[in-house]
């Protein structure tokens, strides 16, 4: 009997791990192998955020070095859940817990991905994209300090600048008239921190999303009264400085401008992506 329960117990286990559903949560994506090792052949390379079936974890360990950061793991063999990959992959960059898509903007020179949760109601992420595109960024979310990756390029040098635009937003109780066809400022264009395999996007400090190119207050009141409800109007009748509650400045957009050079033809491209950030709350 005691024989028995433990045997119970091993095919307990072992249907826990072949039953196991988990994620892709490197950032470059996650290599399939034909065999449980390193040196074996190359089968695919699973996305970051693609859900994986596990049938078997071996008994193969592996410890890689991320960041500076030691990862332990072993060799589990999978299956893609909405794909036909099937092979081995390391555990250590497995996840159960589900994990939204990189956002996926395409380009006819290369694809940049990053984490990041937009809105997208008419499908134009699904197109291929021309030199300026808009990005609608999800309530909550910004590409502030997300890892970038560029893939599917033909150009060899890769340089990304950042900056980002403040705008004037009025409060009622909720509700904002965001003054984003108006005044702006704008702060300098910043190179963005890269590595061998991805940038990192800036992050900005309450100082940046603050500052603004100083302005007159009966200026800001005459754009109010013209362009927002009298509700918004009545509720800056009495402010003295363009920033004082409820005027406050906000960050509206953030942009990246990508710069592609290929060294042996010298062709170059540029892009810019905007960010538009929701403003209020």
């Amino acid at each position: 009997m005691k024989k028995l329960l433990i045997y119970l117990i091993i095919l307990s286990s072992i249907s826990v791990i072949g039953q196991s559903n988990q994620y892709v949560k490197a950032d470059n994506g996650l290599i399939v192998r034909e065999k449980p090792n390193k040196n074996s052949k190359r089968i695919g390379k699973l996305e970051y955020g693609s859900k994986v079936y596990i049938f078997e974890q071996t008994e193969n360990k592996l410890e890689v070095i991320d960041e500076g950061k030691i990862i332990k793991g072993n060799w589990v063999q999978i299956k893609e859940v909405n794909g036909n990959i099937s092979g081995f992959v390391f555990n250590g960059y497995l996840t159960p817990e589900s994990l939204s898509d990189n956002l996926k903007i395409r380009f006819e020179e290369f694809t940049l991905s990053m984490r990041l949760n937009v809105w997208d109601n008419e499908n134009n992420l699904n197109k291929i994209q021309k030199d300026n595109v808009k990005i609608f960024v999800d309530l909550g979310d910004s590409p502030e300090g997300k890892k970038i990756i560029i893939s599917e390029s033909k150009y060899d040098k890769v340089e990304i600048k950042q900056r980002f635009e403040n705008s004037i937003s009025i409060t009622d109780e909720g509700a904002h008239c965001d003054l984003i066809n108006w005044k702006h400022y704008y702060s300098n264009w910043e190179n963005i921190e890269v590595n061998n395999t991805y940038f990192t996007t800036k992050k900005y400090t309450e100082k940046d999303t603050q500052k603004f190119n100083e302005i007159a207050v009966d200026e800001l009141k005459n754009y109010v009264d013209e362009n927002c409800a009298e509700k918004f109007s009545n509720n800056i009748k009495n402010i003295t400085k363009y920033n004082q509650y409820p005027s406050t400045v906000l960050t509206s957009r953030i942009f990246l401008k990508i710069k592609l050079k290929n060294s042996k033809t010298g062709e170059k491209k540029e892009k810019i992506i905007s960010f538009e950030i929701p403003m209020g709350c």
